[in-house]
C-alpha cells in the first residue's frame, strides 16, 4: 500500500501524442490485424498508450483541476481485440483499490477506452469501506465508457457529466470509434459487489450506447436530481428520482 497521491493541475491540460496505436497490429509490418469474429485475445497483436493516470493501491489518491485529452481523434486505430471492440488498457483515470479516490474538477475526454474506470474489491457487505468522490467533473467524447464502476461500497458523484460516449470522430478512418458497451455509466460487480453509490445532479447524454448500465449484483444505488437523455436506462437495485 501507498501512501498518498495527489495530482494537482491548475487548469493544466495533458495530452496523448498524435499517431499512438490502439488495437491489434502486424508485429511485423505494423499493418492493422482484422481478426476473425468470435473473440480475439493474443497478445503478440496488441498496441496501447495505457491510462493517463494509473492509481492503485493508496492509501488516499486526489486529482484535482486537470483536463486530460485521449486524442482519439488523432491516434491509429487497429482491429478489434477482446470480446468485442478494442478491450485494451486506454483510459483517463484507473483508479483501483484505494482506500479513498477523489476527483474534483477534472476533464477526461476522447480516451480510447474509458474516461475513468475506478473500483474496490469487495466480497461482501462487510468489507471495509472505500470512498469514492467524483465532484464537478466530465467524462466526454471516450470510446468504451464515460464512467465504469467495477466493485465499491462507497461511491459519491455530484455534478457531473457522462456525456458523448462511441461519438467522437478519428481523422483517419472518418467515422466514430466505438467498444461496447458504449455508456455513459456502467456498473458491473467484478471486483465484487456493488453498493452505496449516490449520483446527484448529475447528466448523461447522447452516448452511443446504454445512458445508464448496471450487470452483476449492484444495489442500494441511488440517482437524484439529474438528467438521462437520448440513451435507455438499464439498471437494477436503483432509485430514481430525476428525469430520464
Amino acid at each position: 500500500m501507498h501512501k498518498t497521491c495527489y495530482y494537482k493541475g491548475n487548469g493544466a491540460t495533458i495530452k496523448l501524442a498524435n499517431g499512438l496505436h490502439f488495437g491489434s497490429f502486424q508485429s511485423i509490418t505494423g499493418a492493422r490485424h482484422n481478426a476473425p469474429a468470435g473473440g480475439f485475445y493474443n497478445y503478440d497483436f496488441v498496441a496501447y498508450p495505457q491510462s493517463m493516470i494509473d492509481l492503485t493501491r493508496n492509501k488516499s489518491a486526489t486529482i484535482r483541476n486537470l483536463a486530460l485529452d485521449g486524442n482519439v481523434q488523432n491516434l491509429v486505430i487497429g482491429g478489434y481485440w477482446g470480446d468485442t471492440g478494442i478491450q485494451l488498457p486506454g483510459d483517463g483515470i484507473a483508479g483501483l483499490d484505494n482506500d479513498e479516490l477523489f476527483v474534483d474538477r477534472v476533464t477526461s475526454k476522447y480516451f480510447p477506452k474509458d474516461g475513468i474506470q475506478t473500483g474496490n474489491t469487495t466480497p461482501n457487505e462487510k468489507a471495509a469501506v472505500k470512498r469514492i468522490t467524483l465532484l464537478n467533473s466530465t467524462f466526454d467524447g471516450n470510446t468504451r465508457q464515460g464512467f465504469s464502476w467495477v466493485g465499491g461500497n462507497h461511491l459519491s458523484a455530484l455534478n457531473c457529466r457522462f456525456i458523448n460516449t462511441g461519438k467522437t470522430v478519428n481523422v483517419a478512418l472518418k467515422s466514430a470509434v466505438a467498444s461496447a458497451p458504449g455508456a455513459g455509466i456502467d456498473m458491473e460487480a467484478e471486483l465484487g459487489l456493488i453498493r452505496n453509490g449516490v449520483f446527484e445532479n448529475c447528466i448523461i447524454d447522447n452516448n452511443v450506447g446504454v445512458g445508464f448500465l448496471s450487470v452483476g449484483d449492484v444495489a442500494s444505488i441511488t440517482f437524484n436530481a439529474g438528467k438521462i437523455f437520448y440513451g435507455p436506462f438499464y439498471v437494477n437495485g436503483v432509485e430514481v428520482s430525476g428525469k430520464k
